[in-house]
């Protein structure tokens, strides 16, 4: 049997070479799929190669319908059958409901989910090769290395793309630093070195000269890397799901698996045992590097592939039976669903998405966008920019699109009872909110009013009559909401949207409000809000769900209560739209990032 290999993954693949020549009877040859395109061509020395060959082993998630080479090397091989092995999952996560035109293996992580017609195949460790470390009790400074891949953030989903990039290095090496400080200063020596996992035989070179190793805490899944490490008899942390623990453990028939199993969440407080108990260190290395030998070793995991080429050559139809039905719900439930929902409650528990704008380089990617153009118009736009950490207008991209996603759904939730009505918005800073209760919910006029002569005259210079958002019935006024004079029962509907937590005098603001309705008029009013810890620095109160509904039910004693989620998983352009704002129920109680809507009649 002849196989010839392409690969866009040559550290990965290279290892299944080596092994089918060393092990088996089978002739094959290896080419990097990048080195082997000249100008989208195949070279003529894989065209020769390929002559004859039984097999063409594609590795990568390459595209092979559009792809010139392809056809070329069909014409030169008519006879091989092809197959492309998966390493990660098809771009946005899509599930095809139909068999590929080419035979798929999937890496046994979790690529395979997402592929219902590939084999699953485990990846070749050469653990001949790789010597094992020596691991000592005795240690005069502890090492913990940790596995870098990517920079994301554990809670930060992508864009486009799924949670599997959410590899969370930053929260790992934070956490393992402030190990390092405070094993330090118990006079117990150790520091943290990061290590790039690429390339491949760097990556492990330097792992060789540390004594704990923090692989993936985050995704649930691992890697060919993950297993290549274990062969150097290092303990390793790293967190799996449930389906990625039973495919490796059915596929090596152990009972257990050699990693030391923890979520970054915890990691510090299992790491620290692993600190300071330098025996349980070596036997957990000495125990990895068996379990290698004995379940993962190169003769086994080889002959996986052996027998997964005479299928493809011997019988094809199975290919077109897909492994699972992904379009049963009780089959995606315990896929992928179950997961992504236990994902989703770490990553609110972890309160990630309640900054008011994001980290650092989102700020540097809209620094380098077209958008930046905007704050160099005049010392007003500048001025929203300088203070982009106090102030934010909803409508600007410059801000995080899950907090603008929050505070543009208050707004959308007030305006269903704005058309055809004048309307006051408190506080209404940069003014957005205002211009949608205008624009979106068809008030007949709405009057902004701030006590920031700077946010007003940004309000004024976007949404007013003469902004850049002209509208004729949006007004903006400087005025102390507090002690400033506005016209009794002059409205049919207010908005206090996070004003309770500035005022001095809470409940004389309440009956303000009430002064400035008109008979049946309503209010809309939020609780204080809990987005982050940084926005609660400046905060003169708090409120519970009891106290709140006690405080606003004392003078609108009709007030109805709606609670809103905070939009953690917003990864689309924010909406004008109420989406996470719901009635509350008996069993509500306020978590953080949560946050209480009133909606009061007079």
């Amino acid at each position: 049997m002849k196989i010839i290999h392409l690969s866009e993954c040559p550290s990965v693949s290279r290892s299944l070479d080596v092994a089918l020549t060393k092990h088996t009877s089978v002739d094959s040859q290896h080419f990097d799929l990048k080195e082997s395109l000249l100008s989208g061509s195949i070279s003529e020395k894989v065209l020769t190669a390929a002559a004859g060959a039984d097999v063409i082993h594609v590795h990568g998630s390459c595209d092979l319908e559009n792809a010139q080479w392809v056809e070329e090397l069909k014409q030169n091989a008519p006879q091989a059958t092809w197959v492309q092995q998966h390493y990660s999952i098809p771009e946005k996560g899509d599930t095809s409901i139909d068999p590929p035109a080419v035979a798929q293996f999937a890496f046994l992580n979790h690529t395979e989910r997402y592929l219902p017609y590939a084999r699953v195949m485990p990846s070749v460790v050469l653990e001949s090769e790789i010597t094992p470390v020596s691991l000592s009790e005795d240690v005069d400074m502890l090492t913990l290395g940790v596995i870098q891949r990517g920079k994301r953030s554990a809670w930060e989903l992508p864009v486009r793309g799924t949670r599997w990039a959410c590899e969370g290095f930053a929260e790992t090496l934070a956490m393992g630093e402030h190990l390092a400080w405070k094993f330090n200063h118990q006079d117990r020596p150790m520091k943290i070195v990061a290590v790039p996992e690429s390339p491949r035989e760097d990556c492990i070179d330097q792992c060789r000269g540390v004594d704990l190793l923090i692989d993936s805490l985050v995704t649930g899944s691992f890697y060919p890397l993950s297993l290549e490490l274990l062969a150097l008899g290092i303990p390793s942390f790293i967190h799996l799901d449930h389906r990625c623990f039973d495919n490796l453990l059915d596929f090596a028939g152990s009972e257990e698996l050699p990693w030391v199993f923890t979520r970054v969440e915890e990691a510090d407080t299992m790491i620290s045992e692993l600190i300071r108990d330098p025996e349980l260190r070596v036997v957990l290395g000495e125990n990895a590097r068996e379990w290698t030998e004995t379940f993962y070793n190169e003769k086994k995991t080889v002959q996986c592939y052996v027998r997964g080429y005479e299928d493809l050559l011997n019988n094809p139809e199975m290919w077109k039976e897909p492994r699972f039905d992904i379009q049963d719900p009780k089959v995606s439930w315990d896929l992928r669903d179950i997961h992504d929902t236990i994902y989703e409650a770490r990553r609110r528990a972890s309160g990630f998405g309640r900054d008011i704008l994001a980290e650092e380089h989102r700020e540097q990617e809209y620094q380098e966008s077209s958008h930046m153009h905007h704050f160099a118009r005049g010392p007003v736009q500048a001025w929203l920019y300088r203070n982009r950490f106090e102030r934010m207008d909803g409508l600007e991209p410059l801000f995080d699109v899950t907090r603008r996603q929050c505070l543009l759904e208050r707004y959308a939730f007030a305006s269903k009872e704005a058309e055809g009505k004048r309307v006051l918005d408190l506080g209404s800073g940069t003014g957005y909110g205002s211009a949608l209760l205008k624009s979106e919910g068809q008030a007949s006029s709405v009057l902004g009013v701030d006590s920031n002569f700077f946010a007003v005259n940004h309000a004024n210079g976007q949404y007013a009559a003469n902004g850049q958002y002209a509208d004729s019935g949006v007004e903006f006024v400087l005025e102390n909401i507090e002690t400033g004079e506005l016209e009794k029962e002059g409205f049919d509907l207010i908005t206090a949207f996070e004003i309770l937590e500035h005022v001095k005098a809470d409940g004389a603001f309440l009956k303000r409000c009430h002064e400035w309705l008109k008979p049946e008029g309503t209010l809309f009013i939020t609780s204080p809000d809990t987005w982050h810890d940084r926005m609660t620095w400046g905060h003169r109160r708090n409120h519970s769900r009891i106290t709140f509904e006690n405080f606003v039910k004392r003078v609108f004693p009709r007030a109805e209560f709606f609670i809103q989620e905070p939009a953690f998983s917003c990864t689309e352009p924010a909406v004008f739209e109420p989406k996470t704002i719901r009635p509350c129920i008996p069993e509500d109680y306020l978590d953080p990032g949560q946050v209480l809507v009133a909606k009061c009649q007079k």
